[in-house]
């Protein structure tokens, strides 16, 4: 896969089939098979011709994609061979299938300068306790632009809320707005906390707690909120809201249940049962048709 978001090359991909269904894949791919036999061996997807099976390409299976669309009534040159996984994405998000259930149906990826934050990219909001901390030149952003604004929550008395110790940490330590975010003063200078000094600092500190330091670094702190979101059930929409993810790295260390993966199909069958997408109230109507050659349905 040349999008997989695995180490290798290959991924497996569970369809959940639902029986009765007119859209079920699993019954329709036994009645192809069926009709267009071929060896083990054979491209998946073909057409016989002449006796002999044919596998159908590329180019051949958008050109019949596009065929069936005119006949339909929609203008087919807005659609090409990828519109099924977008299509596949956007009704997914849109009947609320988590996105990490997404990514792994499409086994999709993505990439990786960072400027430093400045102490005017924290800001406070008092009326919603919050912070609100603009990410500048995001390496890994999910977004076109590159910044991202992400919201941390307060939490008014408990021992790790983030507002507080912002607060705190910005009347302890005074800088100009145009200076490093993070940092501390050295005979009366402001000097910016460096990432080689602030990961010594950490290693520090965990070997102090009896931790084993040479198992963490700087990234271990999206790792780890990562993995805690996911853990407690966080969406994973979420997840990359906040660390403004393009890519869903830590997902690798994750592996899904076949009961987790087969709850794709399921939700989309119950979606289009009860007609419902994203509040929407809309008809699903099925449409049957034989324009592949030697695969006639009834």
């Amino acid at each position: 896969m040349r999008n997989s978001q695995y180490q290798d090359s290959t991924h497996t991909v569970v369809v959940a089939g639902r029986k009765g269904h007119p859209l079920d894949p699993v019954a329709w791919w036994c009645l192809y098979v069926a009709l267009v036999p071929a060896p083990q061996e054979a491209a998946a997807f073909g057409y016989t011709s002449e006796g002999v099976c044919m596998p159908l390409v590329h180019t051949e299976f958008v050109t019949w994609v596009k065929r069936l669309l005119s006949r339909a009534g929609f203008d087919s040159s807005k659609y090409a061979g990828h519109s099924f996984r977008r299509g596949a994405a956007t009704f997914s998000f849109l009947v609320g299938l988590p996105d990490l259930l997404v990514k792994e149906m499409g086994a999709a990826s993505l990439s990786h300068v960072q400027r430093s934050l400045l102490r005017r990219d924290v800001v406070v909001d008092r009326a919603q306790y919050c912070l609100f901390v603009t990410l500048q030149f995001m390496r890994n952003s999910q977004y076109q632009d590159s910044t991202h604004t992400v919201v941390v929550a307060g939490r008014k008395g408990h021992p790790l809320d983030p507002v507080a110790w912002w607060c705190l940490y910005v009347a302890l330590v005074p800088a100009p707005q145009e200076a490093a975010a993070f940092g501390y003063t050295s005979e009366g200078v402001y000097v910016p906390l460096v990432h080689t000094e602030f990961i010594t600092w950490v290693k520090r500190l965990l070997s102090r707690a009896s931790f084993d330091s040479s198992k963490y670094a700087g990234h271990s702190f999206r790792r780890g909120a990562a993995t805690f979101s996911f853990l407690v059930g966080l969406p994973d929409l979420l997840v990359k809201e906040m660390g403004a993810w393009r890519s869903q790295v830590y997902q690798v260390y994750m592996d899904l249940s076949l009961s987790q993966k087969l709850s794709v199909h399921s939700t989309w069958f119950d979606a289009m049962a009860a007609g419902q997408l994203g509040g929407v109230r809309v008809a699903v109507q099925v449409v049957y048709c034989s324009a592949l050659p030697g695969c006639a349905v009834s």
